[in-house]
């Protein structure tokens, strides 16, 4: 069932890049994903540690969407209170809504946006399975991992 959900979510992740930007001042170039990277498999979620790089030692930059996208879903985790599967799973809830509207406003390009994907996959995943958590202790766990994958952010984009 995890399998699938994040099968879902991953070709919504592919589509919403895909999609054109409303113009800011200057068009944006439209960006792709090879169908080859969708696997049937949620990556292992310190997979995705090796296989990110930084930009020649440095942070790459993200679009200021982009980042402001992950505060915003940290400040989430921050303020919640969550206790019960039904807290868990609706904060699985608003978090999806923000990370939809992290890939729905991709406007990068090039090895960032590759190494942006490198880093969203698992975060991806992970807030699939809050929004289907069995138990509070799962969603305890759950939330402290996508904790961690937020501030690890910062670690590699600006």
């Amino acid at each position: 069932m995890r399998i699938s959900i994040y099968i879902l979510f991953l070709a919504f992740f592919i589509t919403g890049c895909k999609e054109k930007q409303e113009p800011e001042t200057t068009p944006q170039a439209e960006t792709t994903i090879e169908t080859s990277e969708v696997t049937s498999e949620a990556p292992d979620m310190a997979i995705w540690k090796k296989d990110i790089q930084l930009d020649n030692g440095t942070q790459w930059h993200a679009n200021r969407e982009t980042t402001e996208g992950i505060l915003k879903m940290s400040r989430m985790i921050e303020n919640s209170s969550a206790a019960t599967v039904e807290d868990y799973r609706r904060l699985g809830e608003e978090l999806n809504k923000e990370k939809n509207l992290v890939i729905k406003r991709c406007t990068m390009k090039g090895p960032s946006h590759d190494n942006l994907h490198i880093y969203l996959q698992p975060l991806i995943g992970q807030i699939g399975e809050l929004q289907q958590v069995d138990s509070a202790d799962e969603g305890e766990e759950l939330l402290d991992e996508i904790r961690e994958h937020l501030q690890a952010y910062h670690s590699y984009f600006i």
